[in-house]
């Protein structure tokens, strides 16, 4: 299968120091590969993984900046929110699933998909996730399930 994987552009993967789930995006490609799949990282050019990679930016994004460069942070995100949904439009017809770990995929509930989420889901997110619940979830956790039990998990 060829499974598109979606990695924040925050720090590569595998990370260089701290990054948890980026660490979890490497060694899922490493067991998806020995599993004979085709993995494609979608994300920073500086990873360093054994599988394609299409890059959507040429470094990771540093965020731990001043309020002033994080107004700079804010607009490179945009523009990388903008053409990961171009690329994923792109490719979509040429993969067997996407898999994505920060990028929304609401726009793609026409192709097999998977999030899975990775933070805390919290009750002011509920209008979020009503409005995608025609997309599946793997959670990390039973208590994340519990938050909203009516998700595709």
């Amino acid at each position: 299968m060829k499974i598109v994987i979606i990695s924040s552009p925050y720090l590569p993967v595998p990370p260089k120091k701290y990054g948890w789930t980026e660490r979890v995006i490497f060694y899922l490609i490493k067991w998806l590969q020995e599993l004979g799949h085709e993995p494609i990282l979608i994300w920073p050019w500086d990873s360093e993984v054994s599988c394609e990679i299409i890059p959507i930016c040429n470094k990771s994004i540093d965020f731990w900046k001043t309020p002033e460069e994080q107004i700079e942070v804010e607009n490179k995100i945009k523009w990388i929110l903008i053409k990961t949904k171009n690329i994923l439009h792109n490719i979509k017809n040429d993969v067997d699933i996407i898999h994505s770990h920060w990028f929304d995929l609401i726009d793609f509930q026409d192709v097999p998909n998977l999030t899975t989420l990775h933070g805390p889901i919290i009750m002011e997110d509920m209008n979020y996730y009503e409005q995608r619940n025609n997309l599946f979830f793997a959670s990390i956790s039973n208590n994340q399930q519990r938050a909203f039990p009516w998700l595709l998990y």
